[in-house]
């Protein structure tokens, strides 16, 4: 769950990208299946709010305080991944059925790029 808040900050004068500030045509997957069973948090049901304006009406809100928000239209394409019911809105649901055992996903993610290269790949396909 993410605290930090996308707008403005007065203490340093100037504006904070927030971990939904994505480049136009993204494409974001989140894994519902790493969530543990439990209640949210406020700043939880902020993200999960921030989350599901983001699939239902690609926009992104700025909070800049004082109760004075600014919504971004944004272009990001989001699958989600779960083993039932999403907490989050969705257009299709399509239910799978593994066939193998799954993955060691310590290994998995231990396969994953370096975060410094990550960040090459993005600016990469930002480019392409």
């Amino acid at each position: 769950v993410s605290t930090q808040s996308t707008g403005k900050d007065y203490k340093a004068n100037r504006l904070v990208s927030g971990l939904l500030q994505l480049p136009l045509h993204s494409q974001m997957i989140l894994d519902e299946t790493v969530l543990e069973p439990g209640q949210l948090l406020p700043s939880g049901v902020e993200n999960v709010k921030a989350l599901g304006n983001l699939i239902s009406w690609q926009k992104l809100t700025y909070d800049f305080g004082f109760n004075y928000n600014i919504e971004f239209e944004c272009d990001t394409r989001v699958l989600v991944l779960g083993e039932g019911k999403s907490l989050l809105p969705s257009d299709v649901v399509v239910p799978l059925s593994p066939i193998t055992a799954s993955p060691d996903y310590p290994t998995l993610l231990s396969s994953i790029p370096s975060h410094p290269l990550l960040e090459k790949f993005r600016r990469y396909l930002c480019i392409v």
